[in-house]
């Protein structure tokens, strides 16, 4: 199914724009996301650069994050494997 991005975006502003608690927008956003894109899963991140870290503050799937913190010069591959980042 591909989704009508008009609609997503427009419920992106509003989710956005609404005065809710940050981890409740986000957690809906997730949602929004992960239902739009037919995923399994989406997570959504905080970058930490003065700690050097990436940490999973929200998911839309079956289960968490396998690894909810991680330094940021690592990612994902498409297994879900934590890799060193290669430029």
């Amino acid at each position: 199914m591909i989704p009508d991005h008009e609609k997503v975006t427009a419920r992106l502003r509003t989710i956005v724009s609404n005065t809710k608690n940050r981890i409740a927008s986000l957690q809906e956003i997730s949602h929004l996301l992960n239902s739009a894109g037919g995923c399994r899963w989406v997570g959504l991140y905080d970058v930490d650069d003065a700690a050097g870290l990436v940490k999973n503050i929200v998911w839309s799937g079956p289960e968490r994050a396998r690894v909810s913190c991680f330094p940021h010069y690592k990612r994902f591959d498409q297994r879900g494997n934590l890799r060193p980042q290669i430029n």
